[in-house]
């Protein structure tokens, strides 16, 4: 944590500080992060997780980095939930946020697909999706750096999702967005 964080984030709980072991499971089924939904507060965002990894980009673009977690939030300035963004193997092309690289714990999680299949992240791979959540609606076969998008919103209720894999398949990132 920088100076700026220290300062402006000193009386912010500090709860994975501790040790604190939090479920976050991805459900696919609701667009969530553990107890963190799509379209939800950011309220519990400082209560379970405390204080973000930047000051400057919580404040002026309201995401909310936790390289220890290997995941980030977008938000509104009203405080709703926006999106979810998680780096499940380090080569996923997300913009680092500073003092990332030397903090950052890649997302080693379960994620949770609609009919209750579970998968864990590190295991996941571009025929996993395709066979437990169907054909994306666009996708991006780049051999480098290949893509999924899931934006149906008659089977994903107000949010949708886009799976980065890397060059051998391998669940790389994903991002889970509001359509509202």
């Amino acid at each position: 944590m920088g100076l700026l964080e220290k300062i402006f984030f000193r009386d912010w709980p500090q709860p994975h500080k501790g040790g604190l072991l939090l479920d976050l499971t991805l459900d696919l089924s609701a667009g969530a992060l553990g107890q963190f939904s799509i379209n939800g507060s950011t309220g519990k965002l400082k209560e379970l997780l405390g204080a973000p990894a930047n000051w400057k980009r919580w404040k002026y673009r309201q995401q909310w980095h936790y390289p220890e977690f290997g995941v980030w939030f977008d938000s509104s300035k009203e405080g709703i939930l926006e999106g979810i963004y998680i780096i499940v193997r380090e080569e996923a092309s997300y913009s680092i946020c500073p003092g990332w690289k030397e903090r950052l714990k890649p997302w080693t999680g379960t994620i949770r697909f609609e009919r209750g299949n579970r998968l864990s992240a590190l295991a996941a791979t571009k025929e996993d999706f395709i066979k437990l959540v169907g054909e994306p609606e666009e996708r991006d076969d780049d051999p480098e750096d290949p893509e999924f998008m899931y934006t149906d919103s008659t089977r994903f209720r107000d949010f949708g999702f886009d799976v980065e894999f890397t060059a051998k398949g391998e669940l790389s990132g994903l991002d889970i967005y509001s359509t509202r």
